[in-house]
C-alpha cells in the first residue's frame, strides 16, 4: 500500500510519528508521502523523510496558509521552495492551489485573499516546472478558477494530482484532460457520497490514487479517530467494491500508479 497523501508531519504526530511509521509498515504500507503546507510542516516532512527509509516529502503552502510567508517577496518566497525542493526524497510540490471555502464575506479581503492564492499557486507551478516534479493540487469551492490556471500553463507532460478529489465527473474529466491523477480519500466511504462514487466508476483506474489526509478524514469505520496511513486500505477496499475487482488485484495497481505519477521507481 501507498499513501499518497498524509501528514505526519503536523503536530498532531508531533509525540509518536515514529511509532505511526512502525505500525504503518506492520500493516502493510510500503511508502508515505508527507505533504508540506507551509516552510515549518515542509521542513518536518523532509526531516521525517530523512529517518525513515518508507517516507517520501513534498514541499509547499497550502492555500488557506497565505500569511505565513509573512512579507516575503515572490522571488524569495520562490527561492526559498526551490531550496527545499532539491533536498533528498522530494517527490512533488505542494500542497497547492486554491481554496475559496474559507474566504471572509468583505468584498475587499476575499478579492485580496484570492488574488494571493493565485500569486503563490503560480509560484509553485514555475518551481514544479523548473525541478520537473508533479503538483499535488488543494481544491476548495474553486475548481474552475484553478482549471483555468492550469489550462492557461499549457503543459500536461507532468501534471501531478488534484487531492481529496470530492467534485463532479464533470470536472474530474478537465482534470483528467489536464494530465492529472485524481485523488481519494476516506471521503469515498461516507454516506451521501455517491457523487464520489460515480466517479470512481467512470474513469480510468490507471489515473486513482489513494490517501488518507491524515490526521484527517478517517474512513467510515474509523469515524471520530485520528487518521492513520495504514487506514489506506479502507479507500482501497471502496474503490475495488466500486470497481468490481479483487483487493489485492487493486492494491498493486493503484501501488503502480502511485510509482507513475511520482517517479517513484527511479528513487
Amino acid at each position: 500500500m501507498i499513501d499518497t497523501h498524509a501528514h505526519l508531519n503536523f503536530k498532531d504526530f508531533d509525540s509518536d510519528y515514529l511509532e505511526v511509521v512502525k505500525d504503518s509498515v506492520k500493516n502493510g504500507v510500503e511508502i508515505i508521502i508527507n505533504i508540506g503546507s507551509d516552510f515549518k510542516t515542509s521542513e518536518k516532512a523532509i526531516k521525517i523523510a530523512g529517518e525513515n527509509g518508507i517516507c517520501y516529502a513534498a514541499v509547499g503552502i497550502h492555500p488557506i496558509h497565505p500569511d505565513r510567508v509573512g512579507g516575503m517577496k515572490e522571488e524569495e518566497i520562490f527561492e526559498k521552495l526551490v531550496n527545499l525542493a532539491k533536498e533528498k526524497k522530494i517527490v512533488a510540490i505542494g500542497e497547492t492551489g486554491l481554496d475559496y471555502y474559507h474566504l471572509p464575506d468583505e468584498v475587499n479581503k476575499k478579492e485580496m485573499l484570492m488574488a494571493r492564492q493565485k500569486g503563490l499557486f503560480k509560484i509553485h507551478f514555475k518551481i514544479a516546472k523548473k525541478l520537473n516534479l508533479p503538483l499535488i493540487l488543494h481544491c476548495r469551492d474553486a475548481y474552475n478558477d484553478l482549471l483555468s490556471i492550469l489550462n492557461a500553463q499549457g503543459r500536461k507532460d507532468w501534471a501531478g494530482v488534484i487531492h481529496c478529489f470530492c467534485g463532479s465527473l464533470e470536472i474530474a474529466r478537465r482534470f483528467l484532460d489536464a494530465g492529472f491523477y485524481i485523488g481519494f480519500t476516506g471521503m469515498v466511504t461516507y454516506p451521501g457520497n455517491e457523487n464520489l462514487s460515480q466517479v470512481i466508476r467512470e474513469i480510468p483506474l490507471e489515473k486513482i490514487l489513494v490517501e488518507t489526509d491524515c490526521p484527517y478524514l478517517p474512513p467510515q469505520e474509523k469515524r471520530g479517530e485520528r487518521n492513520l496511513p495504514y487506514y489506506v486500505k479502507y479507500v482501497i477496499q471502496y474503490i475495488a467494491q466500486i470497481k468490481g475487482l479483487d483487493y489485492k488485484e487493486m492494491e498493486k495497481t493503484l501501488s503502480k500508479n502511485a510509482t507513475n505519477a511520482f517517479n517513484l521507481s527511479i528513487i
